[in-house]
């Protein structure tokens, strides 16, 4: 398994290879945003590549999430054939919106408001409501 550095910054945890390349804006985005927010890679397998305060906290988790896909999320009561419409929707065409049951890191089980649209060429930013 490949080891992925990371980069604590202003109150996110980025993988230091997307930190290092993300403009300055979209970082006091993710850091500055009050909602929980991941930021995935928009090449598959769309792993999360850096994660705010208040999703870490909302999830249970730390930096062990970078470079892992969002999937980590799910389980039983998740509603796994709309989260692969969400999925297709948002590669085909840049945004999605859904209502799942996903889980935390200790396994409860909490429902997410998701709200993700791409943001240039590389990445997909995801919104908790």
């Amino acid at each position: 398994m490949t080891t992925v550095h990371t980069i604590h910054d202003e109150g996110a945890v980025w993988a230091k290879e997307a930190y290092d390349k993300a403009p300055k804006q979209l970082r006091m985005r993710l850091a500055q945003n009050r909602n929980p927010v991941i930021l995935i890679d928009k090449q598959a397998p769309y792993g999360i590549i850096a994660a705010n305060k208040s999703w870490l906290e909302q999830c249970g988790y730390g930096t062990e999430c970078i470079g892992k896909s969002p999937k980590i999320l799910q389980g039983e009561l998740t509603d796994m054939e709309k989260a692969a419409r969400f999925r297709k929707e948002l590669i085909d065409t840049g945004k999605s919106r859904m209502t799942v049951t996903n889980y935390s890191k200790t396994g409860d089980a909490f429902v997410q408001k998701l709200h993700a649209e791409a943001v240039g060429n590389e990445y997909f930013f995801s919104k908790l409501a």
